[in-house]
């Protein structure tokens, strides 16, 4: 009789960009090694990535294990995770954040011992999509007004910025069907 021995993980360790939902990328295989390619919308703009451990879609069901802001001077950066048997025996995972001419992150992370409860939920995934594509959008607009590439009278800029903190505030109780609206409307009148 052969035996294979071989080195598992207890849960996925995943991304969120910020749309509320955990990305998984690495599995529970030992090696295990991915990459993901994440499209910044603004080269301007702080993006938040957090690193979440858990097998539940929501991230707020999983637990937070990392987060970090990144400034990409490219459009197009690469998150890759990789644990190998060395850091699997250190409970460590590394984390590689790039473009393809600089690298903006390379760090090691201590993954926690958990006991992670697990949740059964529907969950509307594309409302959580839309959410984050229109709150993406909506930075976008207000950066563009901060930094004059979009020129309005200063009455115009307050009542507009108010419009879109209102949409912000009540993002959580609009239908996937206004939202679509909403996201469309505004990359239609701002030309984004």
């Amino acid at each position: 009789m052969s035996i294979m021995c071989n080195n598992h993980i207890k849960y996925n360790i995943g991304i969120d960009i910020g749309d509320g939902l955990m990305c998984p990328i690495l599995y529970n295989n030992i090696p295990c090694e991915n990459v993901i390619q994440f499209i910044v919308g603004d080269i301007s703009v702080l993006y938040y990535i957090n690193i979440f451990m858990g097998n539940n879609i929501l991230s707020e069901d999983n637990t937070l294990i990392y987060k970090t802001s990144i400034l990409s001077p490219e459009k197009i950066i690469y998150i890759k995770l990789n644990i190998d048997n060395i850091l699997y025996h250190h409970n460590m995972v590394l984390i590689t954040i790039y473009t393809k001419t600089v690298v903006l992150l390379n760090e090691i992370i201590v993954l926690p011992i958990l006991d992670i409860i697990y949740v059964i939920k529907n969950i509307d995934i594309s409302k959580y999509k839309l959410r984050f594509e229109l709150k993406e959008i909506i930075e976008t607009i207000k950066n563009k007004i901060n930094t004059n590439m979009i020129k309005l009278d200063e009455s115009d800029k307050i009542i507009l910025n108010q419009k879109l903190d209102n949409v912000i505030s009540n993002i959580t109780e609009l239908n996937n069907i206004k939202l679509l609206e909403i996201k469309n409307n505004l990359k239609n009148k701002f030309f984004l």
